[in-house]
């Protein structure tokens, strides 16, 4: 993830505060005041974010194509492989 902007720092903040994460408050602080280590960790707890929320990639174990449901359109009785 490239830098955060100051929308997605101040988002981070309110939830981190919410939950009563000072730490994470305390680093987005150092982000907003544009201490460059902490904005550095606050791209890499928003993508981290981000990835928790993406679902799993999940693909045909014949011909490898992206499944969304339960099995591959093109091949029903293969395999369903989660990445």
């Amino acid at each position: 993830m490239s830098n955060p902007t100051r929308t997605q720092i101040r988002a981070l903040r309110t939830d981190s505060a919410s939950a009563g994460d000072l730490g994470l408050v305390d680093l987005c602080d150092a982000a907003l005041d544009g201490d460059r280590q902490a904005l550095a960790e606050c791209a890499s707890v928003l993508e981290c974010a981000q990835a928790c929320d993406e679902p799993p990639v999940r693909v045909c174990s014949y011909c490898g194509q992206r499944v969304t449901g339960a099995c591959c359109e093109r091949h029903p009785l293969a395999d369903v492989e989660e990445l």
